[in-house]
């Protein structure tokens, strides 16, 4: 599995918990609505775009943040 299908993945299948998130002079004031937000952007996106890959960098740079502060990711599909 390539790193863009692992990052789809994490987006598609995972959902994080609902808090507030403070990243230097970023709030953001619910982690599972940016995560949803940026999850229909990636999955909206021109497949082997510009735009696509931006979105992947930045679903990604999400997803190390998450972790970096600990907030756990639950599976969204049940």
């Amino acid at each position: 599995m390539t790193l863009p299908d692992k990052i789809r993945k994490a987006m598609n299948e995972l959902t994080p918990e609902d808090v507030p998130l403070l990243d230097g002079p970023i709030r953001y004031h619910s982690t599972r609505l940016t995560h949803d937000s940026y999850k229909q952007q990636l999955n909206h996106a021109k497949p082997d775009s510009s735009v696509e890959y931006w979105y992947l960098l930045r679903c990604y740079d999400w997803i190390k943040l998450l972790k970096k502060n600990n907030i756990k990711l639950h599976n969204a599909i049940k």
